[in-house]
């Protein structure tokens, strides 16, 4: 068929051929994809007890679609146990239980490769006691008498937002920072 090759000759060539253009394409297309780039977004602090909202990007400089993500608590405090929900989607949460900081990695894939890990810090502070000020006014008087409440000059060592209940000890409550009661 070709001169000097024999047919079982030229079936030969062309499978090895053949398997130096599959065993190269992948390679090739690799060398030109462009990986991910993940985001792990920014560092954040939160109190022990809360949950920390992972809010990972990608961005891919061929324009591939993101198909996979990686989320992994890379260190932590000796014994500690924190806990990473849905670390396969692009928006995790982490779970600490204890006071310290956790760094967290996220990894973004496209149709070929991994991006290389971002990180991010997560903070575990613990959230301290308010201090409680209340006033009375008036305080003296005959039955019934009408007292205004304030709990204005309270604080929160962290300037965290206060929620104010009172127990006016007869069986009742009041709301909010300055109710009044009967």
């Amino acid at each position: 068929m070709f001169g000097w090759y024999d047919d079982g000759e030229v079936l030969a060539v062309l499978r090895s051929a053949l398997v130096l253009i599959v065993l190269l394409l992948p390679a090739t297309a690799m060398a030109q994809n462009q990986p991910p780039v993940a985001d792990a977004g920014e560092d954040q602090q939160i109190f022990l007890g809360d949950v920390a909202v992972l809010n990972g990007t990608a961005v891919d400089g061929d324009g591939d679609p993101i198909i996979g993500w990686e989320w992994n608590v890379v260190s932590s405090p000796a014994g500690s146990s924190a806990v990473l929900f849905d670390a396969s989607s692009a928006n995790a949460s982490l779970a600490p239980d204890t006071v310290a900081d956790c760094l967290v990695t996220l990894r973004a894939r496209d149709f070929l490769v991994w991006s290389d890990p971002d990180a991010a810090t997560v903070t575990v502070i613990e959230n301290l006691p308010p201090s409680a000020v209340a006033s009375a006014s008036p305080t003296p008087g005959s039955t019934p008498l009408t007292v205004n409440f304030d709990g204005t000059a309270s604080s929160d060592p962290e300037k965290g937002e206060l929620f104010y209940g009172w127990d006016f000890g007869d069986g009742t409550n009041g709301t909010g920072p300055s109710p009044t009661h009967t």
